[in-house]
């Protein structure tokens, strides 16, 4: 009896972490979607400007400045000089990206442990000019929403 108990525990953690994990994947695909669209959306501030402002950015780029009680634990905040610096060089990175490719699609999701930390990972193919090349964009979890930490 009890390793029929056992059996049907372990049964029913495997199937709950794999519906956790497709969840997830959703989640953080759908996060980067908007992401691709305020990056998309933004354009210079006032006439003859070449200044983009990635305000709306902000609430998907994980704080990983110099503030050790931030750092890691949660979104940016565009009022701070800091905050700002990391959140314009993201959007300037995804921008020209999608500025510079004319199609992309989701190859793979995983996660990654890293100490304490799960790092959720897409990998994109993507066709720049005649190559395909890939790009992987990875979120934390922090707060209750997934993060962009970094893209490789």
């Amino acid at each position: 009896m009890k390793s029929l108990i056992f059996t049907i525990l372990i049964f029913t953690s495997i199937v709950s972490a794999k519906a956790q994990k497709q969840s997830d994947s959703t989640e953080v695909y759908a996060i980067l979607e908007e992401v691709f669209t305020v990056c998309n959306s933004v354009s210079p501030e006032g006439e003859n400007s070449d200044i983009i402002i990635f305000e709306r950015l902000s609430k998907y780029v994980l704080y990983n400045g110099s503030d050790l009680a931030r750092k890691n634990k949660t979104a940016c905040d565009y009022n701070k000089a800091e905050d700002r610096k990391i959140v314009d060089e993201t959007g300037k990175m995804i921008k020209l990206w999608l500025d510079n490719i004319e199609n992309y699609k989701l190859i793979k999701y995983s996660v990654k442990k890293e100490g304490a930390t799960d790092k959720h990972l897409l990998l994109l193919s993507y066709k720049s000019g005649s190559s395909k090349k890939e790009i992987t964009f990875s979120f934390i979890k922090a707060n209750n929403s997934f993060l962009l930490v970094e893209i490789k």
